[in-house]
């Protein structure tokens, strides 16, 4: 069984209320592709904290590379892609990256 919380942290008489399996509410921060994110300047020479994935919001090529230093390059990424990559710095020509944390 699932649980949720009020806004205000849990059910008017203090309780949290279970749920159905199969209405079962994923915590977003460990199961959503980025719960934060920050757009990034397409440049190999700023490094920014490793991402949990990427957002693509204009068709294009976007070079990654993450923490290991080993860069993958994807060709023609659709705009409103998400990579589910790793990643410490873009280059490309999507125009308009986030990385979500």
């Amino acid at each position: 069984m699932g649980r949720y919380q009020s806004a205000s942290g849990s059910l008017p008489n203090g309780e949290y209320k279970s749920l159905p399996k199969a209405l079962n509410i994923p915590d977003p921060t460990k199961s959503s592709p980025g719960p934060a994110y920050r757009f990034v300047s397409a440049s190999a020479a700023t490094i920014y904290d490793e991402c949990r994935s990427i957002y693509v919001g204009n068709t294009g090529n976007v070079a990654l590379s993450g923490s290991d230093g080993n860069p993958a390059t994807f060709e023609s990424v659709p705009a409103g892609t998400i990579l589910p990559a790793r990643a410490t710095w873009w280059s490309g020509s999507a125009g308009q990256v986030n990385f979500l944390y």
